[in-house]
């Protein structure tokens, strides 16, 4: 019976304290009226709105002004792009979806709900992201507005449950009456903001090894298996994803490149002992389908797995793989959000752009163009997303 209940027991603690940290949050708001002072508290959520973060972005604008409307011009170049980089790869890949090829992904929403929508140890990477990505998109349009000329009228932060978030509210009567050369660099900000962010950690986990060798000595320390095929002889012998190839008969294998030279010399129908992380395994080899001359194992998504020496005693033998985790997730929400966020959809800054794109051609008939590339927009998100779940189902990252 204890067996049954452990399981329940510290999910609903950490339910019970949450709850009851909004609710005396709550309370305060409303028993010393903090909303006068910027502080607005509801159910699972608070905004926070103040004028000094407004002269904060004041300050940055104001510093490197001609810098920031050179980047922000840029910017709108950029954005013409992944307007059309977005468009393309959805209608791209709803085609794949219909027709079942191997090109086809999944895209689905992400909701950062640790337990169900992804797993726990991912989660706080992910906040991590989400508050980089928030920062820099919501401060690339404030900057970008101020440099303009364009006030704020006001800027905050905000939580919504788990989510963290940031807010500025331009003035947009004066916007909307701006040069079209205006809009497209303010609306074009935010995303090209998360692409230059997104840029930069791909350059840093690119050169990941080179960036922590002041700190640690990388040592190759096997194969890290991803995956296996199915009937093939991995997969019979027992050998998972998550297990490290770290020898082959007598023969230690200490990279990809150690694996793959040792597989070259071995014939189909060998038989060969593998040594992994978890012991050794026995199995025969099987032809490759594309040469029947060469031997295969049936491992698959193969990657070096490096272990991290510490060169000073405080520093933590994991900490690498969190700050390599921290740096993927950045980018991968960043340019993914980036992207998205650029479809010619409302309430997406794409929409807006993609007037004002359309304003600086001299096309007539612009608010028909936007109604049709809304609608086409939505229908083939909307269509990617069924798709994805009826392909791939519910996929938990």
């Amino acid at each position: 019976m204890v067996e049954e209940t452990v399981w329940w027991i510290q999910p609903a603690v950490a339910i019970g304290l949450y709850l009851a940290g909004w609710t005396v949050l709550f309370l305060l708001a409303k028993r010393f009226n903090l909303e006068e002072k910027g502080l607005k508290v509801g159910p699972l959520y608070f905004v926070y709105k103040t004028t000094l973060l407004n002269r904060t972005l004041g300050r940055f604008a104001r510093k490197m002004r001609r810098v920031w409307r050179v980047f922000f011009s840029m910017g709108a170049a950029v954005g013409v792009g992944m307007l059309v980089l977005i468009v393309f790869q959805l209608v791209r890949n709803a085609f794949n979806l219909v027709y079942r090829t191997r090109e086809a992904g999944p895209v689905q929403i992400l909701l950062p709900i640790p337990g169900l929508t992804m797993r726990w140890e991912i989660f706080p990477y992910v906040i991590v992201a989400l508050c980089v990505l928030v920062i820099t998109h919501e401060g690339a349009h404030a900057i970008a507005s101020l440099v303009e000329g364009i006030s704020l009228k006001s800027s905050g932060v905000f939580l919504a449950a788990a989510i963290p978030g940031g807010l500025v509210e331009l003035d947009d009567e004066k916007l909307d009456k701006s040069p079209y050369s205006t809009q497209l660099r303010v609306f074009a900000a935010g995303s090209s903001a998360n692409m230059a962010v997104s840029l930069i950690f791909l350059l840093l986990m690119a050169n990941f090894a080179l960036t922590i060798s002041p700190f640690y000595t990388i040592v190759p320390s096997g194969v890290l298996v991803g995956g296996t095929t199915n009937g093939y002889p991995a997969e019979i012998a027992g050998i998972q994803a998550g297990d490290i190839i770290q020898g082959i008969d007598e023969t230690r294998i200490a990279n990809l490149d150690g694996l793959r030279a040792y597989m070259a010399q071995v014939k189909p129908g060998s038989t060969v002992t593998i040594s992994t992380s978890r012991g050794e395994l026995g199995l025969v080899t099987a032809p490759d389908p594309n040469n029947g001359t060469h031997a295969v194992l049936g491992v698959t998504q193969l990657t070096d797995h490096i272990v991290y020496s510490p060169k000073l005693s405080f520093l933590s033998p994991d900490l690498p793989r969190q700050l390599y985790n921290v740096e993927f997730w950045i980018y991968f929400v960043t340019v993914n959000v980036a992207l998205i966020n650029m479809l010619p959809l409302f309430p997406l800054d794409g929409d807006r752009f993609l007037i004002a794109l359309l304003g600086s051609l001299g096309v007539r008939n612009g608010k028909m163009i936007r109604s049709a590339m809304s609608a086409f927009s939505f229908a083939i998100l909307a269509l990617n997303l069924v798709l994805s779940y009826s392909m791939f189902g519910f996929v938990k990252i």
